[in-house]
């Protein structure tokens, strides 16, 4: 019997001092989870590709006897994640003598005068710069190749002069055309260099599928340099999120010969046009004569990117049309309902007018369209 009071006091006790019901609680995730101590938790590491972004070109021009400095300069996106060392492993088998400062993260290149065969115009090496990142105690390696163009000591290099958008701003919208001038410095007048467009290891968006470039320069002898002209076109339903998108490219010119010159970046952001946006309903929306009921409709933008609102145009006189714009999801629409008590059966219409509106980019941008809904009063029971 005094077990039995001892058992029930303590019972009291936990209840009156608020015991947690979770005996667990407080303990570490390995007591809660059963995990045996010997047991190794594995942490799930960031994307390699969109973790580490270089802001430094990956193509480059060399004369021989001349020293070429590459500045590596590693971008880390993932809060993360950290570079734990930058490695060259073909960078002496490529090019003997050279030599990596890892206090500078620079590249000292210096090909020997005999480093281009007599008949060849130029030689092209392809060395691998390796990163390796740290991410709770894993490393991960990321690999980007630079290309080096050596060419003879005596060779003329082409070099890139310009690059000019079309109007005041380097921005380009969804849907329509961006023209670029590239300028371009070339002892040859007779013959067009070639022009290359390459994606840039500053971000991951692949922009050069977007760039049409001409097959050939036209030679201004005014200036003494070779035009090329560029068109960008992105598509009006490319996909965008958030305030638009970043594109790095860089540009290289070739000679008739075959000598490159060095990278020119050129850096721009897309930015979204506005679309038409849609009307959810049914087609055909019925009410029942004396008998007042709601209908409720949204109107959205279907590419996700503007601020969509919508009225009711035209509608019968006793018919209300409220429309009150919200999110859903991220993502912004507006729902219409409409309220009415026909006064007799038969049949009516309402017209919906929805704007949906991009203020982001250089430009605010805006498209209305207009949606008839028809309406079917049926006779009261």
């Amino acid at each position: 019997m005094r077990l039995v009071m001892i058992l029930m006091v303590l019972t009291l006790s936990a209840c009156h001092s608020g015991w947690d019901k979770d005996p667990l609680k407080g303990e570490d995730d390995r007591i809660k989870n059963a995990v045996p101590p010997e047991t190794t938790l594995g942490k799930i590491p960031p994307p390699k590709q969109s973790s580490l972004f270089l802001d430094m070109p990956y193509v480059y021009t060399v004369r021989e006897g001349a020293t070429l400095e590459i500045v590596i300069k590693p971008e880390i996106s993932h809060k993360e994640v950290t570079l734990a060392a930058i490695r060259i492993p073909d960078l002496q088998d490529k090019f003997p003598g050279a030599r990596f400062d890892e206090a500078t993260k620079t590249i000292y290149i210096t090909p020997d005068f005999d480093f281009v065969p007599v008949e060849a115009p130029n030689v092209i090496q392809n060395i691998n710069l390796s990163f390796d990142t740290a991410y709770e105690g894993t490393i991960l390696t990321v690999k980007r190749p630079l290309t080096i163009h050596v060419v003879p000591q005596n060779a003329e290099i082409p070099e890139i002069v310009e690059v000019s958008f079309q109007g005041k701003r380097g921005d380009v919208i969804t849907g329509e055309r961006k023209m670029v001038t590239v300028r371009v410095k070339d002892t040859e007048q007779e013959y067009s260099p070639r022009l290359r467009v390459f994606d840039s290891y500053k971000t991951s968006t692949v922009g050069s599928q977007f760039v049409d470039v001409s097959k050939e320069g036209v030679y201004n002898p005014a200036r003494d340099e070779w035009e090329f002209e560029l068109a960008i076109d992105v598509p009006t339903d490319f996909y965008l999120s958030g305030q638009g998108r970043r594109v790095a490219l860089d540009l290289v010119v070739y000679s008739i010969s075959g000598v490159p010159s060095r990278s020119y970046p050129v850096n721009y952001a897309i930015y979204s046009r506005a679309k038409e946006p849609v009307v959810v309903a049914e087609r055909l929306v019925q009410f029942t004569e004396g008998q007042e009921s709601d209908y409720t409709f949204s109107v959205y933008d279907p590419l996700d990117r503007g601020e969509v609102d919508a009225t009711c145009s035209k509608k019968p006189a006793s018919m209300d049309c409220v429309c009150r714009t919200t999110k859903k999801n991220g993502q912004r629409v507006a729902y219409c309902t409409l309220t009415w008590a026909p006064a007799a059966s038969g049949n009516a219409k309402v017209e919906i007018i929805g704007t949906n509106t991009v203020r982001r980019g250089p430009a605010q941008s805006q498209a209305t369209m207009t949606h008839e809904m028809n309406i079917l009063v049926r006779s009261a029971p």
